[in-house]
């Protein structure tokens, strides 16, 4: 089949209506995982491509243990995170990633995920297809492999990258826009917000003009290298077999739950699976940790204060920052090394709670989960002895340390009667 009839076929599959989608996802063989990165798949000693978890690229400072997959689609920018420019983008029919991974953890159409072997990652079947970037050629659709150009795009290539698109787009209405270097004062301060080295160019320079139209013509090659790889990404879909599937209709979301949970595995129709997990709160825990070690390793104590005295929110008790900043004052206070694992199973029985106590520990709700989890926890705690270490050294550390026992504390210094007068019972006052 000549690629255009290929793409045109994939074009019709998404004008179809969704009671055929339905039928179409209710088969589990029928799911494929669509995985969007900035970072090609690495390949292990056998050959065999794999996708690295964030507990594994930063060798546990970071205790992400899940890998993300959409399942027939192309994933969807939000509040949380944009994949729009991720320039690889990993096909995987699901009945096999699960074969050698195990199930996921989660099904949800827009964002299914996986605790794989913390040693190995997601490893992809040997039928996975990678769309990858490579401006030899417009795009090639492959067996193994699909790619597509980038930039330096000529008026044809133009042309044919607007026939991918929906005739009355809003992005193409932008790209008319960005070709007449027109561009609105919100999207410059959204742009700025993120560039502060273009926004001091563009705030100290006499005319505006030339960085408006590089501006734009970023703009122009981001919307087109956006939708050639998603219609290579439909194409290759095409060519392995799949169909492309709009799971944001309603009936075909609750259509992927409702087939994962006849199979006992956990599934949400919606989009927000990940948002309330233990997985999301346990991760959110060591990115705090992370966070706060950095500005400890700074050695300046008023910054450190602020940081450690930081309250915050109170997700799943007071799992970032106000649990973590606990631990390191107790710590800091007590003079002894937390065990940061604590910590964690602190946010566990918070959670765990809510189930009615389902899970006995970390561990038992996933081995996986937990060696990433104490992986972390001893790194983390060798970084913070080190780095505590360093702090005694600090001439003013004593004072530090009794500002912060203040802050815990600050019914310290008070006479019984000024206690009783605000009321603080007398077994609160102690550790």
């Amino acid at each position: 089949m000549e690629k255009s009839e290929i793409f045109n076929k994939a074009k019709w599959d998404l004008e179809r209506g969704y009671t055929t989608e339905e039928k179409y996802v209710s088969d589990m063989s029928n799911w494929l995982c669509v995985h969007a990165t900035n970072y090609m798949p690495q390949q292990n000693a056998t050959g065999d491509y794999f996708i690295q978890t964030t507990a594994m690229a930063t060798n546990n400072e970071i205790a992400r243990a899940t890998i993300h997959v959409t399942l027939n689609q192309i994933v969807y920018s939000h509040m949380s995170g944009n994949w729009d420019s991720a320039p690889f983008v990993i096909l995987a029919p699901y009945n096999d990633v699960v074969e050698i991974n195990g199930k996921p953890s989660m099904v949800a159409s827009e964002d299914t995920y996986f605790i794989p072997n913390p040693d190995t990652g997601l490893v992809l079947p040997k039928n996975a297809c990678i769309i990858k970037p490579d401006n030899s050629t417009l795009f090639t659709i492959g067996e193994h492999v699909s790619t597509y150009k980038t930039d330096n795009y000529t008026e044809q290539e133009i042309q044919t990258i607007f026939s991918f698109m929906p005739p009355y787009s809003f992005e193409r209405e932008e790209y008319d826009k960005y070709n007449h270097d027109q561009i609105s004062k919100q999207e410059l301060t959204n742009i700025f917000f993120y560039d502060e080295k273009l926004k001091q160019r563009y705030e100290q320079a006499t005319d505006k003009k030339p960085i408006l139209h590089e501006i734009c013509e970023q703009r122009k090659n981001a919307i087109l290298k956006k939708n050639l790889r998603n219609a290579v990404v439909t194409m290759t879909m095409e060519k392995m077999g799949y169909l492309y599937i709009h799971s944001h209709e309603d009936s075909v979301s609750g259509q992927f739950a409702e087939t994962a949970k006849s199979t006992n595995i956990p599934s949400n129709s919606g989009r927000q699976a990940h948002s309330a997990s233990l997985e999301k709160a346990l991760e959110a825990n060591s990115k705090w940790l992370s966070d706060t070690l950095s500005v400890l390793k700074t050695g300046n104590l008023d910054d450190i204060y602020s940081s450690v005295t930081f309250e915050g929110g109170d997700m799943f008790g007071g799992s970032q920052p106000k649990l973590v900043n606990k631990y390191i004052r107790a710590s800091i206070i007590k003079d002894n090394s937390p065990d940061f694992y604590d910590m964690y199973t602190e946010t566990f029985n918070y959670w765990n709670r809510d189930r009615r106590k389902t899970y006995a520990s970390i561990k038992d709700y996933n081995p996986r989960l937990d060696e990433v989890i104490r992986r972390n926890n001893e790194r983390m705690t060798n970084q913070y002895s080190i780095v505590l270490k360093t702090l005694k050294q600090n001439p003013k550390f004593d004072e530090f340390k009794q500002k912060l026992e203040h802050f815990d504390k600050p019914w310290l210094g008070l006479s019984d009667e000024e206690l009783m007068l605000l009321g603080i019972p007398k077994e609160n006052q102690n550790y």
